[in-house]
């Protein structure tokens, strides 16, 4: 925090999980295959931008 100059500086993340329900597919016509995991390179993700008004 720079008091003099009225900054302060943070570090944080986010963290998004979201289901489609609509990409389900029944696991025992894929060897039990319950959960894939994709990069994050891979995935689409939208732009965020925090505002503090």
């Amino acid at each position: 925090m720079d008091e003099r100059n009225q900054v302060l500086t943070t570090r944080s993340w986010l963290n998004i999980n979201w289901i489609d329900k609509r990409l389900r597919w029944n696991d025992s016509e894929w060897e039990g295959i319950k959960t894939i995991y994709i990069p994050h390179q891979r995935l689409w993700k939208p732009d965020i931008i925090l505002v503090n008004k």
